[in-house]
C-alpha cells in the first residue's frame, strides 16, 4: 500500500491515541435497510417456535437446542462484476490522502482536501444471475471515502419473471477494522440475503459527489452443506480453561496464541502484552468474585468455515473492557437451517470482497437464540475483530441476525445476548452493570449499540431499545449463585481534553519569546453552523427566498418566500426552535428583483425590505408594519445601477441600518443609512472584488462579535466563507471555507431561527427549507496572562487532568536538567508552583501528550528515546509515570511539519463543536492560527483561519 490517509490513522490512533482522529459526525439513524423477505417475526414478548425464552438464572449454563449443522467446511462461491456509470461526472475532484508512513507523522502544506461536489453520478450493475441462498454486497475502493447520506446504493431482484422494488442497501463507513489494523479494507455496504432468487441488479446514484471508484458487485453463494449432521454445541464454555478462572478477578494479561489446525508451518508470534491497568481507579478495577452460567456455542466448523479463506498472520489480541450490540442487516424471516448459509455469506463478503482478516464479528446470534462463534482466534479470548471502528482493540461484539430496524428481537435472542454478555465480561473481570468503561480513551458503559460509539443506526431501533434489558438480563446472570456484587462506584471520567480556562472549548499554552511569560490560549468554539435541519418543506418553486429576521413583532425570525410560477409570496413564522409555518400570501413581491430583507431601515422598530422592479432602475423601500405585512412603498435610490443590493447592517458602527451594493465590475460599496429611510450620498468603495461569489448576503452577526458580517459562496469552489465586519466599514481575514452549503440554492442569513446566534437556510434538492443552527462560536476567546514564567523550559504539554483534580494541568520540560515539571492548573488560566514529574526525559524526542492509551482514566505521553523505539509513559494519575513502556504501531514518532509551511502542529481535541478532532497550526512566516478541521477516518478539510499576532510566541503546547 502506497502512503496514503489510512496510515496517518495508524500513527495518529496508537502514538497520538486519537487525539487527532475524529469520529464520523452526520448520523445515520432512522435509515431504513433493506429487507428483501418480509419479516413475519413475533414480537419481543414472544420466542421462536420451539425456543425457550429466558431462564431463571442460576449457576449452570442454560442448554442450547441442537441444530443441522455442517459435518466439513464449505466453500462458498464470490463472483464480482464492475459497476458501469450510467451518467457522466462533472469533473473529478477526489480527496487527496495525507500522505504519511509508518515512521511519519506529517501534517503538510496541502492537508487533506474534501471532494469538491459536483453533479449527481450514477452507476448500475447488469443484470446477474443468483445461485444458491445468495448474498450480495457492494465494494469500492476504500481510499475513496463518501458520506452515508452522500450515496443510495439499491438494490432488486427478479423471481418467478417478476421484479421486486428497488430496496436501499445499507452503508454504513463506522463498521471496520480499526484503521491501524494489519487488514486490508474495501469500503462497501453490508452484506444483503436476497436467498433463493433468479437475478439481482444494483444501482448506486450519489448526491451531488463523484462517484467513487472501481465500484464492484459481490455475489455470494454460501456453497452447498453436503454433510451435515443434528448436533449441539461444539463449544462448551464451561470445559474451557477460562471456566477455572471465572470467579477471579482478570489481570487484563494477553493469552498466548492459540494452535492454528489450519496455519501453516510457520509460527505465529505472540502477541506482546499489553500493560496491566493501574488497579487504583476504581472506574477499571477488576470486579472480585464475577461468576456467570457458561454458554454453549456453535463453532465456526459448524457453520462450515472454510479456514483457508481467512489471513491467519492477522489474528491478534487486545482486552476486553466492554461490549457491543450489533446486526447484520439483512433478512428476518429465515429459517433455522438456513442460518449457516447466512453466516457463510457474511465471512465470504468480509475476507474475499471487503478485504478483512476474517469475519467481522466475535459472535452472532440468530432469532431462535443460538450463539454462534465468528472470528477466529477462541472464544474466551480478547480476539480483536473489525466490528465497531476506532473501538475493536479493547471490546468484543456479538451481532443479531436480522435487521432490527424494521422488526423486533425475539426474546430467546435477547436472553442469549443477557448470557453470552454475562460471561464474556465476566472472564474479562467486568462488571456487566458498570456505567463507565474506559475503550481506546472514552468512556462507555459495559454494554453498548454500536451506535453509542459512532454515526450509526446500528443495532437498529428495535434491539437498540433493549439494551437496557440486556444490561438487567447480563447483570442478573453475572451474579447468580453467588454473593451479589455491587457495581462498581461511579467514578466522574477523567478530563481528558484541553479546557485550562473552564471556558468548555480547548485551550493551549503559550510562551513569549523576549519574556519568557506563559499564556492561555483560550479557542472559543470557532465560527459555524450546525447541520441542515428540516425547516418546511414545499419550497421547490420557491426563486426568492428572504431572510427578514423578526418580521411580526414577536421576536422570533421570519422568512418569506416567493413562488416562481405565480409570483405570489408567502409569509413563514418561526417557531424559535428551527420550523416555519406558512401564513399569508401577497402579491407585492411580484416582478420583484433584487429582492432582499434589510431590517429596520427607516427606525421606526420595525423590519423592512428593499428591491426593484425587473425593468425599472428605483431601489425600493418595502417597510415594516410588525404583523408581517408592508405599508406604501417608497422610493430608496433613484436611478439605481447596481447589479445586486445586500443587507449590512450597521456596518460603519453610526447605530443606522446601512446596504452594500454589488457593481457589474463586482465591487462592493457602502451605502450609508441615515436611520430615518434615506440613504447618504457618496457611496465607498469596499477593498478586494466580489466578483468570483454566486452568494453574497449580510446583516447578520455570524461570528457573534456583536457587528454583523457577510456570507459570500464562491462560484468555482462553493465553498462559503464568513467576512467579519470590524465595524467601521471593513472586514477582517475571511473565516471558514464550508463544503456543506453548496447544493443549497437561496442561501441567506435569517436570525435566530433556532435559539440564539444568527442562522443561515436554504432550499435543498429535495424542495425542502433547511436550517443551519448557529453553533455560537469565536475564533479565539483571547489570550490570558498566567502570572508564571516559563524560563529554563524547551517544552510545553497541555495534558488533559494529569493528577485528578478536575482541572487540566501542563507539564514543562527543563532545558538544563531534561526533567519534566508538572503545572498543575486551577481550572482559570492559572498554575500552581512547579513539582517535579519525572526525571530523564532530556534524550526523549517527539515527546507529546497522548490522552488516556493505558485505559486507566488518567492522561499519558508517548516520547522517542534516543537510539530506542517508540514509548508509552503513562501518568499516575498523581504528579508523575507509571512504568513505560513499547508503543503499539510505529517504532519511529519522528514528525515532519513543512518548514515553510507550519511550524506548530497541536493536536486539541474537538476546537470547532463537530465532535471530531481537529488540529491547529501555525504558520512559520506570517504568525497566523489555522485550524485543521477533522473528517471522518482521521483525515482533515481544507484549513480555515483562526487568528493572527502569534509570531513573538517560541513555544507552544
Amino acid at each position: 500500500m502506497s502512503l496514503n490517509r489510512r496510515r496517518f490513522v495508524l500513527v495518529c490512533q496508537h502514538v497520538l491515541a486519537c487525539a487527532v482522529v475524529g469520529a464520523v459526525a452526520a448520523s445515520s439513524a432512522g435509515i431504513v435497510t433493506l429487507d428483501i423477505v418480509e419479516p413475519t417475526l413475533p414480537g419481543a414478548a414472544g420466542s421462536a417456535p420451539g425456543v425457550a425464552g429466558p431462564a431463571v438464572p442460576g449457576t449452570s449454563a442454560v442448554p442450547a437446542p441442537a441444530a443441522l449443522v455442517a459435518s466439513e467446511p464449505v466453500e462458498p462461491d464470490v463472483r464480482e462484476v464492475k459497476l458501469t456509470e450510467t451518467k457522466a461526472q462533472a469533473g473529478s475532484a477526489r480527496k487527496q490522502g495525507i500522505e504519511d508512513g509508518l515512521n511519519r507523522w506529517t501534517a503538510t502544506a496541502s492537508q487533506t482536501v474534501a471532494a469538491q461536489p459536483t453533479s449527481d453520478a450514477s452507476a448500475t450493475s447488469g443484470v446477474e444471475q443468483v445461485t444458491g441462498f445468495g448474498s450480495i454486497g457492494v465494494t469500492w475502493d476504500g481510499h475513496d471515502e463518501i458520506d452515508h447520506d452522500a450515496i443510495e446504493i439499491e438494490v432488486r431482484t427478479l423471481q418467478d419473471g417478476a421484479w421486486s422494488r428497488w430496496q436501499e442497501m445499507h452503508y454504513d463507513d463506522n463498521h471496520g477494522p480499526d484503521p491501524a489494523s494489519p487488514e486490508t479494507f474495501r469500503a462497501g455496504t453490508d452484506a444483503v440475503v436476497v436467498g433463493d432468487v433468479d437475478d439481482v441488479q444494483v444501482r448506486a446514484t450519489t448526491d451531488g459527489v463523484d462517484l467513487p471508484s472501481d465500484m464492484r458487485l459481490a455475489i455470494i453463494d454460501p456453497g452447498e452443506t453436503t454433510a451435515v449432521e443434528r448436533a449441539k454445541p461444539a463449544i462448551d464454555t464451561a470445559r474451557l480453561e477460562s471456566a477455572a478462572t471465572l470467579s477471579s478477578a482478570s489481570t487484563g494479561t494477553l493469552p498466548a496464541t492459540p494452535t492454528d489446525p489450519a496455519a501453516t508451518s510457520t509460527p505465529t508470534p505472540a502477541p506482546t502484552p499489553a500493560p496491566t491497568p493501574a488497579p487504583t481507579d476504581p472506574a477499571i478495577a477488576p470486579t472480585a468474585a464475577l461468576t456467570a452460567p457458561q454458554p454453549e456455542i456453535f463453532s465456526r466448523a459448524q457453520w462450515g468455515a472454510d479456514e483457508r479463506m481467512r489471513d491467519k498472520s492477522s489474528l491478534r489480541y487486545g482486552k476486553i473492557t466492554a461490549g457491543f450490540v450489533h446486526h447484520t442487516v439483512n433478512a428476518n424471516d429465515y429459517s433455522a437451517e438456513q442460518v449457516p448459509a447466512i453466516i457463510r455469506g457474511i465471512y465470504a463478503y468480509h475476507t474475499q470482497s471487503r478485504g478483512w482478516s476474517d469475519i467481522g464479528y466475535n459472535f452472532l446470534v440468530d432469532r431462535f437464540g443460538r450463539i454462534w462463534e465468528g472470528r477466529y482466534g477462541g472464544v474466551d479470548k480478547p480476539v480483536v475483530g473489525a466490528h465497531t471502528l476506532n473501538y475493536n482493540e479493547s471490546s468484543f461484539a456479538m451481532s443479531a441476525i436480522g435487521n432490527f430496524e424494521t422488526a423486533q428481537p425475539t426474546s430467546a435472542m435477547i436472553d442469549a445476548y443477557g448470557r453470552l454478555f454475562a460471561w464474556k465480561l465476566a472472564i474479562s473481570g467486568v462488571n456487566a452493570t458498570s456505567t463507565h468503561q474506559v475503550v481506546n480513551g472514552k468512556a462507555f458503559q459495559a454494554i453498548n449499540g454500536h451506535r453509542d460509539a459512532g454515526s450509526t443506526a446500528c443495532p437498529g431501533k428495535y434491539l437498540y431499545a433493549k439494551l437496557p434489558e440486556i444490561r438487567t438480563l447480563a447483570g442478573t446472570y453475572q451474579t447468580a449463585g453467588s454473593t451479589p456484587q455491587p457495581p462498581p462506584p461511579a467514578v466522574k471520567p477523567t478530563p481528558l481534553d484541553t479546557d485550562i480556562s473552564g471556558s468548555s472549548w480547548p485551550d493551549f499554552v503559550v510562551r513569549d519569546a523576549a519574556s519568557q511569560q506563559a499564556f492561555v490560549v483560550r479557542t472559543g468554539g470557532q465560527v459555524g453552523f450546525k447541520g441542515g435541519n428540516r425547516a418546511a418543506t414545499g419550497f421547490g418553486d420557491v426563486d426568492k427566498l428572504i431572510g427578514t429576521q423578526d418580521l411580526d413583532g414577536d421576536g422570533l425570525a421570519d422568512v418569506l418566500a416567493r413562488n416562481k410560477k405565480t409570483g405570489w409570496t408567502r409569509f413563514y413564522k418561526g417557531d424559535g426552535a428551527g420550523k416555519v409555518t406558512p401564513g399569508a400570501t401577497s402579491k407585492r413581491f411580484k416582478g420583484m428583483v433584487q429582492l432582499v430583507g434589510v431590517g429596520d431601515l427607516d427606525g421606526d422598530g420595525k423590519n423592512d425590505v428593499v428591491g426593484k422592479k425587473a425593468k425599472k432602475q428605483k431601489l425600493l423601500l418595502f417597510r415594516g408594519k410588525g404583523d408581517g405585512s408592508f405599508k406604501k412603498t417608497k422610493v430608496l435610490a433613484n436611478p439605481w445601477t447596481y447589479q445586486q443590493v445586500i443587507a449590512a447592517g450597521d456596518a460603519n458602527g453610526d447605530g443606522n441600518r446601512d446596504l452594500y451594493a454589488r457593481d457589474a465590475d463586482g465591487r462592493l460599496w457602502l451605502l450609508r443609512g441615515d436611520g430615518k429611510g434615506t440613504l447618504k450620498k457618496n457611496a465607498l468603495k469596499m477593498n478586494g472584488s466580489w466578483n468570483g461569489f454566486d452568494v453574497v448576503a449580510g446583516f447578520g452577526d455570524l461570528d457573534n462579535d456583536g457587528k454583523p458580517d457577510l456570507l459570500a459562496r464562491d462560484a468555482k469552489t462553493k465553498r462559503t466563507f464568513v467576512y467579519p465586519a470590524k465595524g467601521r466599514a471593513g472586514f477582517g481575514q475571511r473565516l471558514g471555507g464550508w463544503s456543506r452549503f453548496a447544493d443549497v440554492r437561496q442561501l441567506v442569513p435569517v436570525g435566530e431561527l433556532n435559539g440564539p446566534g444568527v442562522d443561515l437556510a436554504g432550499i435543498n434538492a429535495k424542495g425542502f427549507l433547511v436550517q443551519f443552527a448557529n453553533r455560537q462560536g469565536r475564533p479565539l476567546e483571547g489570550v490570558v496572562a498566567t502570572g508564571a514564567t516559563f524560563d529554563d523550559t524547551n517544552l510545553v504539554l497541555t495534558v488533559g487532568d494529569w493528577n485528578r483534580d478536575g482541572n487540566a494541568d501542563v507539564l514543562t520540560r527543563s532545558t538544563s536538567n531534561g526533567n519534566l515539571y508538572l503545572r498543575a492548573g486551577n481550572g482559570a488560566d492559572g498554575f500552581a508552583a512547579p513539582v517535579l514529574a519525572g526525571e530523564g526525559f532530556g534524550s526523549v524526542s517527539e515527546l507529546r501528550a497522548v490522552g488516556d492509551v493505558t485505559g486507566d482514566g488518567n492522561p499519558d505521553l508517548a516520547g522517542q528515546p534516543s537510539g530506542g523505539s517508540a514509548r508509552i509513559y503513562p501518568g499516575n494519575g498523581s504528579s508523575g509515570f507509571g512504568s513505560s513502556y513499547p508503543a503499539k504501531g510505529p517504532k519511529n514518532l519522528a514528525r515532519v511539519v513543512a518548514s515553510d509551511k507550519y511550524d506548530w502542529l497541536l493536536p486539541l481535541g474537538d476546537v470547532n463543536g463537530d465532535k471530531r478532532k481537529d488540529v491547529l497550526v501555525r504558520a512559520a512566516k506570517s504568525g497566523k492560527l489555522w485550524l485543521l478541521p477533522g473528517l471522518s477516518g482521521g483525515t482533515f478539510d481544507k484549513r480555515q483561519y483562526v487568528a493572527s499576532g502569534f509570531k513573538g510566541y517560541d513555544l507552544a503546547g
